[in-house]
């Protein structure tokens, strides 16, 4: 009986040998490519290093986004992969190979965007939704790929939006996010309570209809916890909020596609001419920004301008925002400015006591 199982096992062992010899190494690099792209069905066809003799292979997910995709075959090197045409994705594929000895394995990742190389144009052919290009493509670019108001509008692109005191707020959607188009004008919050610390630029009302009304950073936030910042309903209609340090971190930067179009020397805008094309408007945003001005608070009683002064009127925007990224708590007020002297927006503090312009963002749906 000892014998005939010492047989058996030799023979087991030497079909396992066998089988080892056969097995292939795993290659030194592994690749991975995009074949090809359909924006219709949302899908690329992929292309990856087939798995060796004995080997095995499996697709995964390096990106955070799982959730918006998936594989026709996570173990298929040419498995179709369906996703969202504008998210960013890193994808691996890892060849494995298990034996008496160890496990071992190679990869290789890729990361691709399906709608990279597509014109606007060819993307509204495809039939993607206008509000999901409008993800990641400004406003002007669609209408300059021929989407018309309508259009843009049906598609949740553009719209408006009226307070509880009748004022209408054109909006539009800039990335993922939608804000107003015009400064707000309200005199009440949403509940009817009356706003204090809030005036026209130099307390002439003829400047509210085009360029709102200026508030103070704690009238605008209403009664919001100084340590609450995000959700800030304040001045804004129900359903809207002042936007967040990373709300306006989201818009682009370059003023040139912030600040409405043409200037003051030429006899077609509001804004002056700096001499500096980099700063010359042309609002393709969409966010139509107009230099209304502000006022500046000096607390400093023994300054030269102590008290509330009116400045920058047609050279500059400034618009609150309900938080603060870093620094101290003596200067609370988050806000960003738009400049005719300056080709990019900044975000900076300034006192509490001073008056800057509104603009809200709607609340998410998703």
């Amino acid at each position: 009986m000892y014998f005939k199982n010492l047989v058996v096992l030799l023979i087991i062992c030497w079909v396992c040998n066998a089988c080892h010899e056969g097995l292939e190494a795993l290659p030194e690099t592994v690749s991975i490519e995009v074949k090809e792209k359909n924006l219709n069905s949302a899908t690329v066809s992929l292309s990856a290093t087939k798995p060796g003799r004995g080997q095995g292979g499996d697709w995964s997910f390096v990106s955070n986004n799982a959730s918006t995709a998936s594989f026709s075959d996570e173990r298929n090197p040419l498995a179709t992969f369906t996703g969202d045409p504008f998210e960013t994705y890193t994808l691996k594929w890892t060849l494995s190979l298990h034996t008496n000895s160890g496990d071992s394995e190679k990869s290789g990742d890729i990361t691709f965007r399906m709608a990279d190389g597509y014109s606007v144009a060819e993307l509204i052919g495809a039939n993607i939704p206008l509000e999901k290009i409008a993800d990641s493509v400004l406003l002007g670019d669609l209408k300059t790929a021929g989407a018309s108001d309508a259009q843009l509008k049906s598609s949740g692109v553009i719209g408006e939006v009226q307070d509880g005191e009748g004022n209408v707020y054109p909006w539009v959607k800039i990335k993922k996010n939608i804000w107003m188009t015009k400064n707000l004008q309200a005199t009440k919050y949403a509940d009817g309570t009356l706003i204090n610390d809030v005036a026209p630029f130099n307390n002439d009302a003829a400047n509210t209809d085009t360029y709102g009304l200026l508030y103070t950073w704690y009238a605008a936030r209403k009664d919001a916890p100084e340590a609450q910042t995000t959700g800030v309903q304040g001045v804004c209609p129900t359903g809207w909020h002042m936007p967040t340090y990373q709300e306006f971190s989201d818009l682009p930067h370059e003023g040139v596609l912030l600040k409405t179009s043409g200037t003051l020397e030429d006899g077609t805008g509001h804004w002056r001419d700096s001499g500096n094309d980099a700063s010359e408007g042309n609002n393709k945003s969409g966010f139509s920004a107009l230099p209304g001005g502000y006022g500046r608070y000096q607390a400093d009683p023994d300054h030269p301008q102590h008290g509330l002064n009116y400045t920058d009127f047609t050279e500059s925007a400034g618009f609150l925002i309900s938080s603060y990224s870093t620094g101290s708590l003596t200067d609370h007020c988050g806000s960003f400015y738009v400049s005719y002297s300056s080709p990019d927006a900044v975000f900076t503090y300034s006192s509490g006591g001073s008056r800057l312009s509104v603009r809200c963002v709607k609340d998410s749906d998703r």
